[in-house]
Parts: C-alpha cells; sequence; structure tokens
C-alpha cells in the first residue's frame, strides 16, 4: 500500500495497520464507510428538511409508491425552469436527453462534459483555485500536513482537527483519506449573518457552501430525479446518500474494499471540478501538440504546444490544456475505477453492467471523449470502467452489486486537488437502464 501516500509524512496516520487483504474484503455490518439513504426532496421542500427523516422508512415507502413515480418520469417545464438556475442548458433539451438516454442504455455509464452552467462553474472554480493556492497543493508541491485544508467554524485554515471544522479530514487511513465538507446550522455560527454574505467567506468555505448547496438544493431534488430517469430509461430515484469531498495532491485516495458493496443495483453521479477546461485531451509525446478527440477516440483538433510566453490569454490556455491532458493520462492519479469483487469473496458476484466490452466509456457534452488510459493493474481483468478526473464533468454509472470503486491516490503532480460531488442513488431495480 505503499502507493496511499502514507510515508510521505514523518509518521504513519492512525490504523494504517489495518491494511490487510483481509480486512477489506470483510463485509462487516461497520465496515461500510457510506451511510444511510434518505429521500429526495420537492421543490418546496428545504435542504435541511431531508435530514429529519427516518431514512429506513421513507425509503420503504417510497418504494411502495414505485408504480406512482414511474409514471411521472418526465422532466416538466417547472423541472426545467428550476434546473436552469444550475445545468449547462443544452443538457435540458429533449434532443440531448435522447442522445444521453440513447448512449447510456448501450454502455451503462457516460460523461456530461461542461455540466454546471458558466455562473456556477466560474463560482467554483474561483473559489477551489484559491484554496490550493493558499494551501500550496499540486504541481509538485507536496505537503506533510495530514490536515492542510482543514477549516474551523471560523473558515480560516487549521493544522489540526477540531469537533468544529467544516472541512473535516475523513478516514480510515486503510479505506480512504479526503476531506469532507460539513455544512454548519445557523444556530452552530458564531456569526452567521457575515457567513451567509459570500463576500465575506474565506475561499475554502466559500467552495464548501457552493458545492453543498448544489449537493442538497440540486442533486437532492426530485426534479433532478426525474432529469436523471429521462436521461437513463432508469426509474425516477427514491432515495440518495452523498458527500462533498476535496482531495489534496500528494495526500488523498479512496480504496476498494467490500464494505461497500451494495445490496441492490445504484446509480451513481459524481460532479467532479479541478484544473482544465474539462475537455478531453491528450498530448502528442513527439510534436508537444494538445490533441482534443471526439467521442470515436478520433482526433478532431489540435493546437500546437508552441506559444507565446508573454500573451497572457495563451499561456492560461496552455496551462488549462497542460491540465486536461495531465488527468487525461492518469500519470497523476485522481481517476476513478471501477473493479468486480473477486468471485466467492462476497455475498453478491452479479455481474455488474458498469463495464463495456472494449474497456470505453460514453462522453458527451456535445463535445465528447473517451475512457482514462490509465489503469490501477493492468494485469488485473476486473477492471470494469476507469473515468478520469474532469473539470466540471458529470459521471453517470449504473453499478450492480458486486462492483466496487476506488479513486486513485492523488499525486503530488497534479494540477489541482480533485473536488465532487459523489452521489449514489437508490433506484427501483428493473433489470438496468437496457429495460425500456
Amino acid at each position: 500500500f505503499h502507493h496511499l501516500g502514507w510515508y510521505h509524512a514523518s509518521e504513519p496516520p492512525q490504523k494504517s495497520e489495518e491494511a490487510t487483504l483481509q480486512r477489506l474484503k470483510s463485509t462487516a455490518d461497520d465496515e461500510d464507510t457510506e451511510g444511510d439513504f434518505i429521500p429526495l426532496h420537492t421543490l418546496s421542500d428545504t435542504a435541511t428538511t431531508t435530514t429529519t427523516i427516518d431514512p429506513k422508512s421513507n425509503v420503504e415507502n417510497n418504494d411502495n409508491n414505485h408504480a406512482q413515480t414511474h409514471t411521472q418520469m418526465m422532466v416538466s417545464s417547472e423541472d426545467k425552469s428550476f434546473l436552469i438556475q444550475y445545468i449547462n442548458p443544452t443538457y435540458l433539451t429533449q434532443s440531448s436527453m435522447n442522445e444521453i438516454k440513447e448512449r447510456f442504455e448501450e454502455e451503462s455509464s457516460i460523461q456530461l462534459r461542461h455540466f454546471l452552467n458558466d455562473e456556477w462553474a466560474n463560482k467554483i472554480n474561483k473559489a477551489t483555485s484559491s484554496c490550493d493556492k493558499i494551501d500550496n497543493v499540486g504541481n509538485g508541491r507536496a505537503s506533510l500536513n495530514y490536515h492542510v485544508g482543514v477549516t474551523t467554524t471560523k473558515g480560516s485554515s487549521s493544522s489540526t482537527t477540531t469537533n468544529s471544522s467544516i472541512w473535516k479530514a475523513v478516514g480510515p487511513a486503510h479505506k480512504q483519506r479526503f476531506l469532507e465538507y460539513h455544512h454548519l446550522s445557523p444556530h452552530e455560527c458564531n456569526d452567521n449573518e457575515k457567513r451567509t454574505n459570500e463576500r465575506n467567506l474565506d475561499p475554502h468555505e466559500n467552495a464548501g457552501n457552493s458545492l453543498h448547496h448544489l449537493q442538497t438544493t440540486v442533486f437532492a431534488s426530485q426534479p433532478f430525479g426525474r432529469f436523471l430517469a429521462s436521461m437513463t430509461s432508469l426509474d425516477v430515484p427514491v432515495a440518495y446518500r452523498g458527500r462533498v469531498r476535496r482531495f489534496r495532491p500528494g495526500l488523498d485516495y479512496t480504496v476498494a474494499h467490500h464494505g461497500i458493496l451494495t445490496k441492490e443495483p445504484v446509480l451513481d453521479a459524481t460532479l467532479c471540478l479541478c484544473a482544465g477546461t474539462g475537455d478531453q485531451c491528450i498530448r502528442d509525446p513527439i510534436t508537444g501538440d494538445f490533441i482534443m478527440t471526439e467521442n470515436n477516440g478520433s482526433s478532431s483538433s489540435s493546437i500546437g504546444g508552441e506559444y507565446d510566453a508573454n500573451h497572457d490569454k495563451m499561456r492560461k490556455q496552455r496551462e488549462l490544456l497542460e491540465a486536461d491532458s495531465a488527468w487525461e493520462s492518469g500519470d497523476v492519479g485522481g481517476f476513478e475505477c471501477y473493479i468486480a469483487a473477486d468471485e466467492g469473496d462476497t455475498h453478491d458476484t452479479k455481474s455488474t453492467t458498469a463495464t463495456n466490452n472494449n474497456d470505453d466509456h460514453d462522453d458527451v457534452d456535445l463535445k465528447q471523449g473517451n475512457d482514462a488510459s490509465d489503469e490501477y493493474n493492468e494485469e488485473d481483468d476486473t477492471e470494469l470502467l476507469s473515468v478520469s478526473a474532469s473539470n466540471n464533468t458529470l459521471s453517470l454509472v449504473y453499478r450492480d452489486p458486486g462492483t466496487m470503486r476506488f479513486v486513485k491516490y492523488v499525486g503530488s503532480r497534479a494540477p489541482s486537488s480533485r473536488w465532487d460531488i459523489c452521489i449514489e442513488y437508490k433506484v427501483p431495480d428493473d433489470d438496468g437502464p437496457n429495460d425500456s
């Protein structure tokens, strides 16, 4: 497990001695790191009301009402009016949803590039890039402090974890390490009026607040559930669970372990935000040109490696393309990989539909792309899918029981942190997206 980065600091993190194959294959109840499902909320609900609902009883009730939700799969004009405040309007057209649905039915996975509209994408990118600059991580800048980026209720970075942190370090180290954002309720804030004024927020809190707002207001809403159903041919999700995460260069990762195996199929929806344009781009090792690719893998355009260093706009564009190509290569980690659990080692070894006969995955933006070129283990035939980190890209993957996933350790040479909203949706099992 040397790739996890435990030896970058003076001492390994607590419980690292538990990183044994036997422990990672355990399916005991206390091995689950993902939490409970909670129901989606309506537009009239506030985001906080979902936290007061008993997850098990409401999920069961929603399952019983499956027939009713199945008839309400169409995205209404009211849904679109709500979603267009956050989502690239291209994806809300019926033709786009039909195209995405067709591809998802074929592959059970798809990546939607440039997913958020410009307002939200720019807002989040500004905050997240400021955090990396303040924390001095990425682009070869390695931190030996496990708590870099952990923040207090006042929004200032802290060298130690506290119970009042809003960006908290998550473990245990033998399964995962990343920062998770915890939104504070008004009575937990010392100065709530000031905190609600975005101009006064620390970048760490600004980034967390924005991502939390998207998670609870958009991703946890019934309109977004109907939107997902329209794009996947799955039924409307009845519940969800998720996190706002930050993977810091040189520090963070998740490990595939049997504790995360689900007993029922789920739809994974992960919105990734990181340095780059969000286009799929590879760099020609001979010419140095940046090659943009289409969804079938063919090159569509080439941008020369030479540039005017004195031209700020061109220099910035080159930096963004270098970030795109770094993430796409897989050399800096940060990609999400899906693998099959070993046969006979889990309660359910049903083959996953999160697979692709050609080890590809579809990619839409209506600027499309391919799969990540790097693999967790090139000789491991259990790998099903690998999804590169890509800015402002929503990844949808239908995951059957018997399938694990992990985020590859983000190397210190990564161009930025990998930030994401990681959601699992509970969907009624009707034999997957091909049953339409």
